[in-house]
């Protein structure tokens, strides 16, 4: 017979005699009609009051006379044999494995001051927190546990660094490889709840390892905005070394939170132009709110394209109106890519993009790429609506040798309606086009505007 088997069978024993006990102490000593003080217990048959002769107690209504006596010394006595049959139960296991018996706000209160050489209680409680079973309690206590854990002892578990579990942190996956990976992965899912171990964090971000560091960085990203101390290392991390303002920039494009508060450092890190986070710290300032507005304006003149290119499509998201006077100049780009942006984003624009409208027709003329010449066209029209200007140039470009090119403007043309009028002499040459499909746009714009063919 197994000695967990003889555990259960002590523990039973006693648990059913700490059950009997408990039902003679609070159930056995009924009234069963009988008149009783409910002090002192004298039997009150024989008396016609509700006052007991033997103590002096008075009692309020003839009930008060016939309650069940309660003895609380035995009661105590039958939950002291409950509670030690429950440990007769699991002592077995208790002595030959501790933390994997003990319930997890016990495990939580012992991780906080215990070191766990063996890394049991830490794996456990990680466990249950990946599987959602911890309490508040526990997260809070867990917290304190990581952060003791990173000052006193920041290393892989024994045997090596631990396979990455599937839902490992999106920024941490990068770093799995650093000792405190473990450590850090368990933080940044108690999110909110992880304040007592923020510090902790900031220390490792400042004097950890290269990995460690790398990891640290990421981590306090994640749980912005956390406190003053975590955004005001966050923010001095971006003028730091190029690696580790690569670090912050990538934690901040995938991250899930606003922080317009990093503003001014980030374009500080993506206008160093030998900086390789360029385009992270751009997409970054593209993710960002409002507040980012400004910083983008200040890097469309940007020497790198990638850079350009984001910050003009993304002020073309937000129809920045003020940028225009800043955008027009780039419709003369070397680059085909950063001419196609700017088109697009005066686009989004719309009517306040006029004083670009010139670059525009020229564009829709010149521009020697078709995708590029028919995104032009495309933009004429609402930007600058039936304007003399928008006409006759939609009424060069059905004269262009591309098709492409032709039957977008057709089609621009048609959108005007009785606007359209001008260019009546190019619509009806069109309407003979040797593309069919440009034909038929042609026919459609002259018809929209009142011509018939």
């Amino acid at each position: 017979m197994s000695v967990d088997l003889l555990g259960w069978i002590a523990g039973g024993i006693l648990v059913l005699g700490g059950v009997c006990l408990l039902y003679r102490a609070l159930l056995s000593d009924r009234s069963r009609g009988r008149r009783r003080c409910a002090r002192c217990w004298y039997d009150m048959d024989a008396v016609a009051g509700l006052r007991c002769p033997e103590c002096g107690r008075q009692a309020r209504v003839e009930a008060g006379l016939r309650r069940t006596r309660r003895h609380k010394a035995r009661a105590a006595m039958a939950l002291g044999v409950l509670l030690l049959g429950c440990l007769a139960a699991v002592a077995p296991r208790l002595i030959r494995d501790p933390w994997n018996t003990l319930p997890t706000p016990v495990l939580s209160v012992v991780l906080w001051f215990h070191d766990d050489p063996s890394d049991t209680i830490f794996s456990n409680l990680t466990a249950a927190l990946y599987s959602g079973k911890t309490t508040s309690f526990d997260r809070i206590m867990l917290a304190r546990g990581c952060a003791r854990r990173l000052r006193d002892r920041v290393g892989a578990a024994p045997g090596g660094i631990p396979p990455m579990p599937s839902g490992a942190g999106p920024t941490l996956a990068n770093y799995w490889y650093a000792p405190s990976a473990r450590v850090l992965d368990v933080i940044w899912r108690l999110g909110r709840e992880a304040r007592p171990a923020i510090p902790a964090v900031i220390e490792v971000s400042r004097t950890g390892a290269a990995a460690d560091k790398m990891a640290a960085i990421s981590t306090l990203v994640t749980l912005w905005p956390g406190t003053d101390d975590l955004r005001a290392r966050v923010v001095q991390c971006l003028d730091e070394d190029e690696r580790t303002r690569t670090a912050v920039l990538g934690a901040i494009a995938t991250g899930p939170r606003p922080m317009d508060e990093v503003v001014g450092p980030i374009l500080r890190a993506v206008q160093r132009e030998k900086d390789s986070a360029g385009s992270t710290g751009a997409q970054v300032l593209a993710r960002l709110g409002d507040g980012a507005t400004p910083a983008l304006r200040a890097l469309v003149g940007d020497r790198r394209d990638v850079v350009r290119n984001i910050a003009i499509a993304s002020l073309g998201m937000r129809r920045d109106a003020a940028a225009v006077p800043l955008l027009t100049p780039m419709l003369r780009d070397s680059s085909y890519k950063t001419r196609s942006s700017t088109i697009m984003a005066l686009h989004r624009i719309g009517a306040a993009s006029t004083p670009a409208l010139d670059g525009l027709c020229r564009l829709a003329a010149e521009e020697p790429r078709i995708t590029v010449r028919v995104s032009a066209v495309m933009a004429l029209v609402p930007i600058g609506g039936g304007d003399a200007r928008v006409v006759g140039a939609l009424a060069a470009a059905l004269a262009d040798p591309k098709a492409e090119v032709r039957r977008a403007a057709a089609g621009e043309l048609r959108g005007l309606g009785p606007a359209a009028a001008a260019a009546e002499g190019a619509l009806a040459a069109a309407a003979h086009d040797s593309d069919e499909s440009v034909a038929s746009a042609a026919r459609a714009a002259l018809e929209a505007a009142g011509k018939r063919q």
